[in-house]
């Protein structure tokens, strides 16, 4: 049990620190704070879906790395979203909160529809790497 709860206590107080910093990187470089969120507070909030997607891939869990990532998605969109909108309002204040809005769907749409072949292999994930790449180029350029 006091594992579990110093555990939370270091996920909360990671927490504070990633979005403290990030906010004050974007500030600081002049970035919207919705680039920042679309790039480094993903990648840092997704480093344990990677850990386990690897983890499911090593052990031949195709179906469960398919379920993990479709599952985080939904999750994210849904509850979080859910809960975060229940507390106060998300309001956007960018340009162009369509770049966001499009990418999640293109991507979303690219990986269902690769992930109906037989395989998704290095030329899909290129392509969804690439994919993401160019919305957060956008974001970026668009945005700022």
């Amino acid at each position: 049990m006091l594992v579990i709860v110093l555990s939370g206590l270091g996920l909360w107080i990671g927490s504070e620190i990633l979005v403290f910093g990030s906010k004050n990187l974007a500030s600081g470089l002049g970035l919207p704070e919705e680039l920042i969120g679309f790039s480094i507070v993903a990648v840092g909030t997704s480093l344990p879906e990677l850990a386990a997607s690897l983890a499911l891939l090593k052990n031949s869990q195709v179906a469960m790395l398919f379920g993990n990532i479709i599952g985080s998605n939904v999750f994210n969109i849904g509850l979080v979203g859910g809960v975060a909108g229940l507390i106060t309002p998300i309001k956007s204040d960018v340009a162009h909160p369509w770049i966001d809005h499009g990418s999640m769907l293109l991507l979303t749409l690219l990986l269902c529809w690769f992930s109906g072949k037989k395989e998704l292999g290095k030329t899909h994930g290129t392509i969804l790497m690439l994919a993401y790449f160019a919305s957060t180029f956008l974001t970026w350029t668009l945005n700022a």
